[in-house]
């Protein structure tokens, strides 16, 4: 029995003494292969123990234009190029027709329209006719037609001038006093030639989002200057008739205007 215990201590210091004394140079063992960590798949959760955002690492994606260089972002869109577009409108005039020769004034309104050309936002080009009712001492009509350049300042202001002409034929008739024992009756035409002066604000202007097109609710003024030909004949209830000889007369016609306007 002590000779069993004697041989298991003796055995058991010399293990002890290799382990001790065991190569230093000798590699560690080696350690067990962990598996590779993969970033996630877009749409699943992250594997359990790897970070969420792949590794901590942050990824950033710079798009191309086939280059190598940056995409450069669009540039804004601007205002539409200015340049010649149609031109027209339409107006409700009225005021007074005067003939300053044989001191008789009418009053006129009527439809004003306008068509032509815009060349730039600052000038246009454009016909401009119109037709009056006439009342007053005696009734009829007249009609005019201009041709007129304007000049437009930062969309809010108009003045044009032109080249008029103009017409006018009215029939009166009345008794000169309450018995009617002395009544008339009268017919007067006139033509004339001359220059119309245009003025006109925009209070309200809208502009297109594709085009140099202007759309604005106008008032303005038109003062027509013309000089020709009148003639009158006048009838009376006791059968005199008396014609008037032609003479060269004035017109002047002022009217106010209010309508929309595309330019």
């Amino acid at each position: 029995m002590r000779a069993f215990l004697t041989c298991a201590l003796v055995a058991a210091a010399a293990l002890s003494s290799e382990a001790a004394f065991a190569d230093p140079t000798a590699p560690p063992p080696a350690q067990p292969a962990q598996p590779a960590q993969q970033p996630p798949v877009a749409g699943q959760p992250p594997v359990a123990g790897q970070p969420a955002n792949g590794g901590g690492q942050t990824i950033i994606v710079v798009q191309g234009n086939g280059s190598g260089q940056p995409a450069t972002p669009p540039a804004p869109a601007g205002p539409p190029p200015d340049g010649v577009r149609f031109r027209g409108g339409i107006a409700l005039e009225g005021g007074v027709l005067a003939l300053p020769t044989p001191k008789i004034n009418f009053g006129a309104i009527g439809p004003q329209g306008k068509i032509g050309v815009q060349i730039n936002d600052l000038v246009g080009l454009y016909f401009a006719p119109a037709f009056d009712v006439i009342f007053g001492p005696a009734g009829g009509v007249n009609v005019a037609a201009a041709i007129v350049v304007d000049f437009t300042f930062v969309d809010r202001f108009t003045i044009g001038i032109g080249p008029d002409v103009g017409a006018f034929a009215a029939i009166g008739a009345g008794c000169t006093t309450p018995n009617a024992s002395s009544c008339y009756a009268s017919e007067a035409a006139g033509a004339g030639y001359g220059a119309r002066l245009h003025l006109a604000a925009y209070p309200v202007v809208g502009r297109s989002d594709t085009s140099p097109r202007r759309k604005a609710f106008e008032i303005g003024l038109d003062t027509r200057f013309l000089a020709g030909p009148n003639a009158g004949v006048s009838a009376t209830s006791g059968g005199t008739v008396t014609a008037g000889a032609s003479t060269l007369g004035f017109m002047l016609q002022a009217a106010l205007t209010i309508g929309y306007q595309s330019f």
